[in-house]
């Protein structure tokens, strides 16, 4: 997995009091809309679903595929979708002995706030130090 490496790089170049602020998609959010729907939540949807339906073929599970393969072949793209408890575990393993779950826009250094507004709907925020 080359977010294992990518952590591990962050951590031995952090300043021992830095802190690291990781977002991404928040697999939790999409894999509970998706279980909702499927139990016939009609007021459970996910983010951009509605661009989504818009098109000729939906079903949650197009929604769900969307995130675990949005741009899968560029840099940025998507290889592992992560929850909160296995991004914990991934940084935890990297060496970061405090990991604490955040918010958009919230967070123990303002300079690290440089959250994307469009992306606040279907992200999961965290932040790790030393």
């Amino acid at each position: 997995m080359a977010a294992r490496a990518l952590l591990r790089e962050i951590r031995r170049v952090l300043a021992p009091d830095g802190i690291a602020r990781i977002i991404v998609p928040d697999g939790e959010l999409y894999l509970r809309t998706y279980a909702a729907q499927l139990a016939g939540d009609p007021t459970r949807t996910f983010p951009y679903q509605a661009e989504e339906q818009a098109r000729d073929l939906w079903s949650p599970m197009v929604s769900v595929n969307r995130i675990f393969y949005q741009d899968r072949e560029s840099l940025f793209g998507h290889r592992t979708i992560f929850d909160f408890p296995l991004l914990q575990l991934l940084l935890q393993e990297a060496d970061f002995t405090r990991v604490v779950r955040r918010d958009f826009l919230d967070g123990a250094d303002t300079t690290l706030l440089v959250d994307t507004p469009a992306w606040r709907v279907e992200s999961l925020y965290a932040e790790a130090s030393p």
